[in-house]
């Protein structure tokens, strides 16, 4: 929303007018329909991305993967650098970041799996989709 407020995004734009190179395909229907609004609301006929996606829950975090990489492209920054310089700073989240970054290792809490074992760390990739780690 920040780009859109910057004029930088239109929400109602096919997605594919800010892939670059890399476009979507349709196999049935049309690949304009797939405007940045659709993706962003799980409604533009995206496939599930198989690395996170759980019997569960009814979304898959392909679409908002490929929002991740429209920002980093508008943006020209990185994604993490992107989320750090103009949402958590400004909104004061000092303990926030993509991913975990040295300096937050402290404050992150360990999580556990079924067997009592920690789990590590996790590398996404579709950042955009959720790799925000915080700390009050």
């Amino acid at each position: 929303m920040i780009l859109k407020e910057r004029g930088d995004l239109d929400l109602d734009r096919p997605i594919n007018d800010y892939l670059g190179e890399s476009k979507l395909k349709a196999w049935v229907g049309s690949s304009d329909e797939a405007t940045v609004c659709r993706v962003a609301n799980h409604s533009a006929g995206l496939p599930l991305h198989f690395h996170f996606f759980f019997e569960d829950e009814p979304y898959a975090n392909l679409g908002y993967g490929i929002l991740g990489y429209v920002i980093s492209r508008l943006s020209g920054k990185g994604y993490p650098d992107f989320m750090r310089e103009e949402v958590f700073l400004p909104l004061g989240m000092t303990h926030t970041s993509l991913y975990v970054s040295s300096y937050l290792e402290k404050y992150r809490a360990v999580g556990y799996g079924a067997d009592g074992l920690p789990i590590p760390s996790v590398l996404r990739d579709t950042p955009g989709a959720g790799a925000v780690y915080s700390s009050a």
